[in-house]
């Protein structure tokens, strides 16, 4: 068997084949730090349940924010499993509303909401999305 070949330009693609995940939807944060004894309890527990946002559209990708769940998605990439994804109701979030507008200001009120402490960055990739 072929051993595959990483490469800067296959790095997100081979990243999530390992997690079990489709190239798409893109998956974004802006949520960098992560306290390591709450990722390995959670890899301790097994505990690998993510919240993303409702996707939307974004420059032509599907896109979700990674609203709940940072130190579960980094602990079931260090157990290269997949995560446990629940795709957030309008109950649950009630920014999820600001998609439904379709416009630009609306989709900067809903990244600026989920702002945490960074630039977004693609989460498999872990580079700078914006």
């Amino acid at each position: 068997m072929a051993r595959e070949i990483v490469t800067s330009e296959n790095k997100a693609e081979h990243d999530a084949k390992k997690l079990g995940l489709k190239k798409e939807p893109t998956i974004i944060s802006s949520q960098r730090y992560l306290d390591d004894d709450i990722v390995n309890k959670k890899l301790k527990n097994k505990d690998f349940n993510v919240t993303l946002s409702k996707p939307f559209e974004y420059e032509g990708k599907k896109v979700h924010v990674l609203t709940n769940g940072h130190h579960a998605y980094e602990a079931a990439r260090l157990a290269k499993v997949k995560p446990n994804y629940k795709i957030s109701t309008d109950t649950q979030d009630d920014r999820n509303i600001l998609l439904k507008s379709k416009n630009k200001k609306a989709l900067d009120d809903f990244l600026e909401s989920h702002y945490i402490d960074s630039n977004f960055y693609d989460v498999a990739t872990k580079k700078d999305f914006f």
